[in-house]
């Protein structure tokens, strides 16, 4: 099973949010916010998030692990 990308915003307050990515969420850079839609079986959730209440954001993708083979 792979790790998902996760989705790192740090906010004026000094909060950091995590959100892990998967096939069901995705990430929406509007005008004036940032919006993340995720969807579960009978639902969908829209977080939005204003930047005037983001100092940053990024999105970090775990390593890749390599498998060794043996020669």
């Amino acid at each position: 099973m792979t790790e998902k990308p996760t989705l790192k915003i740090q906010l004026t307050d000094h909060q950091t949010l995590y959100y892990k990515f998967d096939e069901n969420t995705h990430l929406i850079e509007g005008d004036k916010a940032l919006k993340l839609y995720t969807r579960n079986k009978e639902k969908l959730y829209v977080t939005t998030i204003p930047y005037t209440s983001i100092l940053w954001y990024t999105i970090e993708y775990p390593e890749e692990k390599k498998e060794e083979t043996q020669k």
